[in-house]
């Protein structure tokens, strides 16, 4: 094969997990991410796995900088050649109440779950409509389907990340260039461990006992959409229900978390 896959976030969680069958499938995979020796760590996971070492390449950058980011994919796209996959997969989570959140954790959650992701596809974009093909995949969350208590910070930048795709769907359909965007559920990955720690007690109580997807898993589901060219990918029966029936079961979701709310303040 001679694709090229560029995934943001790519050294660690759901972002390494899709590097990682990518690699297997053959294909030439990017990775970008802040953290150097990550990437490097990667790189190193990914080449045991792929026939050719030379196809994996990394490219340290911030997506919260415009200009980082612009620099690093072009530098894969002048390594690796035209972008045939770009998955913005780079995140972060800061749980609190909204009226705890100081502005500066409520604002780079934007910068990095939104517009890292903006800058990540503006910077792909002008190779993307060059060559009139490539597909991008936007990584969002089951956090974008309802509100979730204490989670004030993140859920308003994966509902973001619906906007934008919505609007790139249609934008970019005439320049033959896909769209999808992805909903997992939680994932087994450093994220969800950092997310655990930090969790409010309120929110555990709301959620309950969730099954938790293994980060293969969520990157199988997401290639396989991707191949289908669907625009919503949906790991997970629960999280395929939850937006399927989204308008049903969000006024449920709002009753049962305010009931749980109100019945442990009493």
């Amino acid at each position: 094969m001679n694709r090229h896959v560029i995934i943001t976030g790519g050294s660690s969680g759901i972002g390494k997990a899709l590097a990682k069958q990518y690699a297997i499938k053959g294909d030439k995979v990017s990775l970008i991410s802040r953290n150097r020796q990550n990437l490097q760590d990667a790189k190193e996971e990914l080449t045991k796995v792929c026939d050719n070492a030379d196809n994996i390449f990394i490219s340290p950058a911030d997506v919260t900088n415009q200009h980082e980011i612009e620099k690093a994919i072009n530098t894969c796209i002048e390594a690796q050649g035209a972008i045939t996959y770009l998955i913005t997969s780079a995140g972060m989570i800061r749980p609190s109440a909204f009226i705890d959140a100081p502005i500066s954790d409520l604002e780079y959650c934007m910068q990095i779950n939104y517009l890292g992701t903006l800058y990540s596809i503006k910077a792909a974009l002008p190779s993307m409509i060059a060559e009139k093909s490539g597909h991008i995949v936007l990584i969002s969350s089951a956090a974008a389907l309802c509100g979730v208590y204490g989670l004030s910070g993140y859920c308003p930048t994966k509902y973001a990340l619906r906007g934008l795709a919505e609007v790139l769907l249609v934008e970019l359909s005439v320049s033959n260039i896909n769209v999808s965007i992805v909903f997992p559920p939680d994932t087994d990955t450093p994220l969800l461990d950092q997310e655990l720690k930090e969790r409010l007690p309120e929110t555990d109580m709301i959620l309950g006992t969730q099954r938790v997807l293994s980060a293969e898993n969520v990157a199988k589901t997401t290639i396989k959409g991707v191949d289908r060219k669907k625009f919503e990918i949906t790991p997970g029966l629960e999280i395929t229900l939850l937006k399927k029936l989204n308008s049903m079961v969000l006024p449920f979701f709002r009753w049962h978390s305010l009931r749980t709310l109100r019945k442990n303040k009493t």
